[in-house]
């Protein structure tokens, strides 16, 4: 058996009975999982487009791998969610250039390689599974950068806050005393 497991159709073509051999039952059950992502697309995912999306993803694995960046990392420098990026990775979903190119950008200083030379590259390998440039990217791009403008604003209010903490507290480490005063303020 491969490292990689077989599709669900070539397994069972060769299947002609029920196995009770838990490696092809787990094969089997892993390949149908795929195969049920991939038809659950607004445009499911054809055969033809099956081989490129899995070469993309064990692209990504590869280099986000050698870049040693987690999925949470790579995730939000690439602003896309953890869950496209594993689809991605597993070649059940399919993606924009627009979205490679994001990936290209997180990856590349990590990697310490041109990002256009990297995006192409990513473009190449999905070839014919790249999905069409969205109607809506204007309105896509708003949104994310609202998204980005409110997580910005929430990390300098916290920043504020500290601050102020701070300077009424002193050092982070130290705790604020719980004894109370009496009426002439002393302790």
């Amino acid at each position: 058996m491969t490292d990689r497991p077989l599709p669900l159709r070539r397994v069972q073509s060769v299947m002609t009975e029920p196995t009770t051999d838990p490696e092809t039952s787990s094969v089997l059950a892993f390949s149908d999982t795929r195969a049920r992502q991939r038809a659950s697309c607004r445009r499911p995912i054809g055969r033809h487009e099956i081989a490129p999306l899995e070469a993309l993803g064990d692209l990504l694995a590869w280099l986000q791998d050698e870049a040693r960046m987690t999925d949470r990392e790579l995730a939000a420098a690439a602003q896309i969610s953890q869950r496209h990026l594993q689809r991605l990775r597993i070649g059940v979903r399919r993606t924009r250039a627009t979205t490679l190119e994001r990936i290209a950008l997180a990856l590349a200083p990590w990697l310490d390689v041109d990002p256009t030379e990297l995006h192409q590259q990513l473009v190449k390998t999905a070839g014919c599974s790249l999905a069409p440039p969205s109607e809506f990217q204007a309105r896509v791009d708003r949104r994310r950068q609202r998204r980005l403008d409110r997580a910005a604003a929430k990390e300098a209010t916290q920043r504020r806050r500290i601050a102020a903490w701070q300077d009424r507290f002193g050092d982070l480490g130290a705790k604020p005393s719980r004894r109370r005063t009496g009426a002439t303020g002393e302790r």
